[in-house]
C-alpha cells in the first residue's frame, strides 16, 4: 500500500470534516421535523422505496474518520521516528567516513616513515661497505677514463669520451624519472630515492626542477660562471681544458674530527645544443698525474642539468644528481663511525653545500635579473 503524503493526507481530513459537518446538519434537521398532520396524507398510498438510513451512514463516517485519524497519526509517528533514525544514521555515516580518513591518513604517515627508515638503512649499509680504489683497476690498464680514472697523457680526450659517455646516459634517466614530462609542463618537481645498479650497487638519487626567471643564454652563461668559480677556499681549479671542459676539487670536511676530509674531484662540461643545454658533472676516483692526498675519502657521484628555454625571460632547469658509495683508499685505516653517524654526517654535509651553492646562484640570478630590468 503507497504512503499518502502530507498533502493528501490534509485533503481527505478536510473531505471529512466537511461530510462530518453535512451529516450532523442533516441529523439535527431530521430529528426536529415537525409531523404532517393526517388530513394532509394521500390516501393513495405510493409504494415504498428502499431508502438508506442517514444516521447510519453518519456513524460510518466518523467510524472511518476516526480511523483515518488514526492511520494519520501512525504515520506521523512512524515518519519521526524515521527522522530521529535518518539523524542518527547520518552521523554514524559521517564518523565511519573520518574514521576512513583518518585510517588512511594515518597508513600514508607510517608509508613515509618506513621509506625514510629503509632510507637510512640502505645508507648506512652502503657505506659500511667501504669499498677500495683497488676494484676500480682497470685490466691490463686499458680504457681506463671508462672507470673515471685519469692517466697522465690523453687527459683531455679521455675526459671527453668519459663525459660523452654520461651524457648519452641522459635521456634514458630523464624518461625513467619522467623529468621529460615536467619540462613540457613547466612543473616543479623534487625527488630523493635509492635504487640499485648491477654494476655500482646502491645509489642515492635527487631529481629536481623548476622555472629560473632568465633565458636560455642568460642562465647557461651564468650557471657555468658559478660551476667553474670556486666559492670558497675548499674549492680549486686543477686544469682548464677548453672553454666548455674543467676539472676542479673540492675538500669537503665532515663534522665528526675522526672521520677523513671527502675530497672530491670533478670533471664538468657543457653541451650547448639546438634547443637546450646540458652540463654533465663525473668524479674522478684516481689521478695518476695529480692524486689525491693520502688520507682522504675518495667522493664518487655522477650529475646532469639540462636547461630548456620557456620564453625569453624564462627558461626550465632540471637536474639528476647520483651519489655512489665515496672510495676509501688502501692507506686509510678501517675505522667505523658510531651506528648511524654516516649517514647524519654526509646528509648534513651535502646539505650545507647546496645550500651554499643554491645561494649563491640564486643571488647571482636576482643580480643578473635586476640588471636586465634596469
Amino acid at each position: 500500500m503507497n504512503e499518502l503524503t502530507f498533502t493528501e493526507e490534509m485533503e481527505i481530513l478536510e473531505i471529512i470534516q466537511g461530510h462530518s459537518a453535512s451529516m450532523g446538519f442533516l441529523s439535527t434537521f431530521l430529528a426536529t421535523e415537525p409531523s404532517l398532520p393526517a388530513d394532509d396524507i394521500a390516501p393513495a398510498k405510493a409504494p415504498r422505496r428502499t431508502r438508506t438510513n442517514p444516521k447510519a451512514e453518519i456513524e460510518y463516517l466518523r467510524t472511518k474518520e476516526k480511523s483515518l485519524r488514526r492511520q494519520l497519526k501512525s504515520m506521523h509517528e512512524k515518519q519521526a521516528k524515521q527522522a530521529t533514525s535518518s539523524a542518527w544514521k547520518g552521523r554514524a555515516i559521517q564518523q565511519a567516513r573520518c574514521a576512513q580518513r583518518a585510517l588512511l591518513e594515518n597508513n600514508r604517515l607510517k608509508e613515509a616513515v618506513e621509506t625514510q627508515l629503509q632510507f637510512v638503512e640502505a645508507f648506512e649499509r652502503v657505506l659500511e661497505k667501504q669499498p677500495k680504489l683497488s676494484t676500480f683497476a682497470a685490466s691490463n690498464g686499458h680504457a681506463l677514463w671508462k672507470q673515471a680514472v685519469l692517466s697522465t697523457s690523453s687527459r683531455e680526450s679521455d675526459l671527453e669520451l668519459l663525459l660523452q659517455g654520461q651524457r648519452d646516459k641522459l635521456e634514458s634517466a630523464w624518461i625513467r624519472h619522467r623529468l621529460h614530462d615536467a619540462i613540457a609542463q613547466r612543473e616543479a618537481i623534487q625527488k630523493t630515492f635509492v635504487d640499485y645498479s648491477s654494476d655500482v650497487g646502491m645509489r642515492i638519487n635527487f631529481v629536481r626542477g623548476g622555472l629560473i626567471p632568465l633565458s636560455l643564454d642568460d642562465m647557461s652563461d651564468l650557471l657555468w660562471t658559478h660551476v667553474t668559480t670556486p666559492f670558497d677556499a675548499s674549492c680549486s681549479m686543477l686544469q682548464t681544458f677548453h672553454s666548455d671542459l674543467v676539472y676542479t676539487r673540492q675538500d669537503i670536511k665532515l663534522a665528526d674530527p675522526a672521520i677523513p676530509i671527502l675530497e672530491t674531484r670533478a670533471a664538468i662540461r657543457r653541451y650547448k645544443e639546438a634547443d637546450r643545454t646540458v652540463v654533465v658533472w663525473r668524479s674522478i676516483v684516481d689521478d695518476h698525474l695529480l692524486p689525491h692526498e693520502n688520507g682522504h675519502l675518495i667522493d664518487n657521484r655522477v650529475s646532469w642539468v639540462t636547461l630548456h628555454p620557456v620564453d625569453a625571460q624564462q627558461c626550465y632547469i632540471s637536474s639528476h644528481a647520483v651519489i655512489l658509495t665515496p672510495l676509501f683508499p688502501a692507506n686509510i685505516p678501517e675505522r667505523q663511525p658510531a651506528v648511524g653517524s654516516w649517514t647524519e654526517l654526509l646528509l648534513r654535509a651535502s646539505d650545507e653545500l647546496t645550500e651554499k651553492f643554491s645561494a649563491k646562484l640564486f643571488a647571482a640570478v636576482l643580480s643578473r635579473q635586476r640588471a636586465l630590468q634596469a
